[in-house]
């Protein structure tokens, strides 16, 4: 016959294979839940294994010192001297479209997604795409300024146009 377990709730006896009390529905057996040792991410804060060697959430190498460190953790020589023209080419784009003169605002939108690909990629640790986006995004630009005068013009004739 099958022995018997009282619930410490109610006192009500339930079988021993139960997990919880027909009475009450309290828990009966307290389930050992293996305790897992964490560590803490000091780059995004992510909770890893304690033998993570890199970090669930952003690759940061966690432990051993002989692991290869990823591209992206590999420190960024001269990001500072890549230039994003991100500023200028939002400008160019808002005076392009500004002035109805679309011509312009084309190069400076496709000039402005260069621009935050610059970002992206200093963010990533990968400097040469970066250099590449940024001087696409100044090439871009520099066609957004010849055009913007272009443009002005076009608009300018347009509204002699209609007004005579």
């Amino acid at each position: 016959m099958n022995s018997l377990q009282r619930c410490s709730a109610c006192g009500r006896e339930n079988t021993a294979d139960a997990v919880f009390c027909i009475g009450c529905g309290q828990l009966l057996v307290e389930e050992s839940v293996p305790e897992i040792s964490l560590q803490i991410c000091p780059a995004c804060g992510r909770e890893s294994a304690a033998d993570a060697m890199f970090c669930v959430g952003c690759g940061w190498r966690l432990a051993d010192e002989s692991a290869p460190v990823p591209a992206r953790q590999q420190p960024a020589e001269h990001t500072e001297d890549i230039d994003d023209h991100l500023m200028w080419s939002v400008l160019a784009t808002v005076v392009g479209l500004l002035c109805f003169a679309v011509l312009p605002a084309i190069p400076a939108a496709v000039a402005v997604m260069h621009a935050i690909r610059v970002g992206d990629q200093v963010t990533t640790g990968d400097i040469e795409a970066a250099r590449h986006a940024s001087e696409e995004a100044e090439k871009w630009l520099k066609w957004a300024g010849r055009l913007i005068p272009v443009g002005l013009v076009i608009m300018f004739v347009l509204v002699l146009m209609v007004l005579f």
